[in-house]
C-alpha cells in the first residue's frame, strides 16, 4: 500500500484513503480508494494494488490506510 501511494502521489495530490481486502491465502479480493477530486490518484492506486503479486500480510481481513500530503499555507 505504501508503494502504491509513493508511485501515484503527484504534485496536485492532497490525500488518499486506500482499502484492501484479502482472503485467507493473502489474495486481494477488493480494492477501493478515495482521493477527493483527484480521480487519477485513486485510479492509479487501485490499479497498482490489483496488479500486486507479493503481499506482506495474511488474511482474511481488510486494511485501510490514509495518506496526507501536507501543503505549505500560501
Amino acid at each position: 500500500m505504501n508503494q502504491a501511494a509513493e508511485e501515484c502521489f503527484g504534485p496536485s495530490s492532497g490525500y488518499l484513503v486506500l482499502s484492501v481486502t484479502v482472503d485467507k491465502t493473502a489474495r486481494i479480493t477488493n480494492v477501493t480508494a478515495e482521493a477527493g477530486a483527484d480521480a487519477g490518484l485513486a485510479r492509479c492506486a487501485t490499479t497498482f494494488m490489483r496488479r500486486s503479486k507479493e503481499l506482506e500480510t495474511r488474511g482474511p481481513g481488510t486494511l485501510e490506510i490514509g495518506y496526507f500530503m501536507g501543503r505549505a499555507a500560501p
